[in-house]
């Protein structure tokens, strides 16, 4: 898998384990510290599919001037709460396919970039859930190869280590900081960069906790205020008939934590969206100038 150049653009397409940004950022800061130029951007957006992707790719803020678009789908492809709530038989293959054939498209659509599809980390406890996963991550690494673009399984890998270090959330769903670190790392050891990649649990902690520049810190919390509002947009509105504010509020009501804090940061950005972008953009570019 190549490094990227001074001249590299990246953007990340996936849903929440691609949104929470902090791997991302790891490797932002990596390339900094490493004195090349590339600039990330995190287009992730929590409870997004590869179908969702796709209905929103013209719009996807800096995709159109990207080099690079990393991509990582599957925890919610799956349909993953009808697993948890015995989902009908007909469905797991449906929901699959239609993940391989919006990945297909999205691979097709974003021709002329280099391409890396990242199967989705593990869930903790469902093995069913796993099952699908590793399903759909068969048919990403089977189109890597058709394509002839690059592939990470770090469903695999995660799944190696998991037993002996804690790398994800008490949700079951998200990295934590080490399993962000992980994620970070594996990436960067694939490009050939040489970063811990062992099981010494110690030392992942250590990874977990790593320095970023204040102008990376900044550029980081307008990206994730930005996230939070195109998740509202996307995943929470749609289905809004009325008032919006009454909408929210009654949302807010029967939704869990997570939901809650992305809702509370919606309501507080929405008005302020173009000067997130303007600081995101002005910050991006100041880490990324040597």
């Amino acid at each position: 898998m190549q490094k990227f150049n001074d001249s590299s653009r990246v953007c990340f397409l996936g849903d929440s384990i691609t949104s929470g940004g902090i791997w991302i950022a790891k490797i932002f800061e990596y390339y900094k510290n490493a004195g090349t130029s590339a600039r990330f951007y995190n287009l992730g957006i929590a409870g997004n599919t590869a179908v969702l992707a796709l209905d929103f790719l013209e719009k996807e803020p800096f995709l159109k001037d990207a080099t690079d678009v990393v991509i990582m789908f599957g925890m919610n492809d799956i349909k993953r709460q009808r697993y948890l709530d015995e989902i009908n038989e007909k469905v797991k293959p449906s929901a699959i396919d239609a993940s391989k054939t919006a990945l297909e498209k999205l691979v097709q659509k974003l021709a002329g970039k280099n391409i890396i599809l990242c199967s989705s980390t593990p869930h903790a406890e469902d093995a069913e859930i796993n099952a699908a996963l590793c399903e759909i991550a068969a048919k990403m690494k089977e189109l890597a190869k058709n394509a002839g673009v690059s592939y990470i399984d770090f469903h695999k890998l995660f799944s190696g280590v998991m037993n002996s270090i804690k790398l994800i959330e008490d949700d079951n769903l998200h990295p934590n900081l080490v399993g962000n670190a992980v994620l970070a790392n594996v990436f960067l050891s694939l490009q050939g960069f040489d970063v811990y990649t062992g099981q010494d649990a110690a030392i992942w902690e250590k990874e977990a906790h790593f320095d970023m520049c204040e102008e990376n810190v900044k550029r980081f919390k307008a990206e994730a205020a930005l996230r939070s509002i195109e998740f509202v947009k996307r995943i929470v509105l749609p289905s809004c008939k009325g008032d919006e504010e009454a909408y929210l509020d009654e949302y807010y009501k029967n939704c869990d934590a997570f939901f809650r804090k992305q809702i509370s940061v919606y309501k507080r950005s929405r008005n302020k969206e173009k000067e997130l972008f303007d600081t995101l953009e002005k910050y991006t570019e100041k880490v990324a100038v040597k």
